[in-house]
């Protein structure tokens, strides 16, 4: 199955600790999108934000690799 992982769902891994790759291919997905506005929006949080904010979108970056 497909999923579209939104800005949120890649904020996960750093705010809840939450591997959400292994999540989702326990529910069966195995498949993974990302839209471009999530990667600007991503980008925006990165020059934006400061501390764990940041932190957590630097991490979403380099998870969208995976997609």
């Amino acid at each position: 199955m497909k999923v579209i992982i939104d800005t949120n769902g890649f904020m996960i891994p750093v705010q809840f600790g939450v591997d959400i790759f292994e999540e989702l291919k326990r529910l069966g997905f195995n498949e993974f999108y990302v839209p471009e506005a999530v990667v600007f929006e991503i980008e925006k949080l990165i020059k934006r934000e400061k501390g764990s904010n940041r932190t957590a979108a630097k991490v979403a970056r380099s998870m969208m690799d995976r997609c």
